[in-house]
């Protein structure tokens, strides 16, 4: 890996480690007692403000990380309607 990819990679990971607890208080604010998936967390994250584009990837890391934490847990899977792919829906358990 050259010396730039490294720096680049250390300084996106240091922005992401002063974001991760705040996304993840939100993300179990908006489940709540819902089940989601990851997509419809992140489409509640974007009519909040709370990111920029409409994009899963900005809660599925934090799905996993709180689900590792056993704070929520995967309860079935669903195909999505925008990937067509079959996707995990979380529910908060603490």
């Amino acid at each position: 890996m050259s010396a730039i990819t490294h720096e680049t990679r250390a300084e996106s990971a240091k922005k992401v480690e002063k974001t991760k607890e705040n996304r993840k208080t939100l993300i179990l604010s908006i489940l709540g007692d819902k089940e989601m998936t990851a997509f419809e967390v992140a489409e509640k994250l974007f009519a909040m403000g709370a990111i920029k584009i409409l994009d899963p990837n900005a809660a599925r890391p934090r799905l996993t990380e709180l689900e590792k934490d056993e704070i929520v847990e995967t309860v079935r899977k669903v195909r999505c309607p925008m990937s067509g792919r079959t996707v995990a829906v979380y529910k908060r358990i603490v």
